[in-house]
């Protein structure tokens, strides 16, 4: 009995410790997430509807998103103006038009996606080598638009960001080096179904 017993206190202990495990991962995350039903970084889709265009060659239709930082660290993305007749509190955000890989294939419950004979040329996005800098706090957003032409069922967004972090001191050593980069992909598959359809359809 008192062996028993002493195997019984032995798993007893063997699980508080897993549990305690368990716990503390958790509360690891939900302190760097703050929505834990959330990735960390994401947007929202606002609404899609006439804008100006930031370029000559854009359609007139826009769609409005904001980007939300849901950790606990600010992060950082690469900005620039927007032009007379944009929204209040809009900002232009840096991003890069990526064609999807070949080798994936996509399924969804809209009409199979059309070939490529035809399609139109890819835009590059809105990149620049000299732009401004917008920090998002934790839990706050950045509200941007793109034009509809960047988003298609061959090619998505890739939004460039950084975290916000306190810079070094002093010059770091040769030994050490390289640098984080982080992108967040948005495709049209990611839209609200009525917007996709809406969207499909006008092209």
């Amino acid at each position: 009995m008192l062996i028993v017993n002493k195997i019984l206190a032995a798993i007893s202990f063997a699980l508080v410790l897993v549990l305690s495990s368990v716990a503390q991962d958790a509360r690891s995350t939900n302190d760097f997430v703050i929505d834990e039903n959330r990735q960390y970084v994401y947007l929202v889709f606002d609404h899609m509807g006439k804008g100006p265009r930031f370029a000559d060659d854009e359609p007139a239709t826009r769609i409005w998103f904001k980007l939300v930082n849901n950790c606990r660290v600010p992060i950082r993305v690469r900005t620039f103006g927007t032009p007379t007749g944009s929204l209040d509190g809009e900002i232009g955000v840096l991003h890069y038009v990526v064609r999807d890989d070949e080798g994936i294939e996509i399924t969804s419950d809209l009409d199979p996606p059309r070939s490529r004979k035809g399609e139109r040329k890819m835009p590059v996005g809105y990149v620049a080598e000299v732009s401004s800098a917008a920090a998002i706090a934790p839990n706050d957003s950045l509200l941007f638009s793109i034009p509809t032409t960047h988003l298609n069922d061959s090619w998505h967004i890739e939004i460039p960001y950084e975290f916000k972090v306190p810079t070094g001191k002093c010059c770091r050593p040769e030994n050490v080096g390289g640098e984080p980069k982080m992108v967040l992909r948005y495709s049209i598959w990611d839209l609200p179904t009525a917007v996709k359809r809406e969207l499909r359809a006008a092209r």
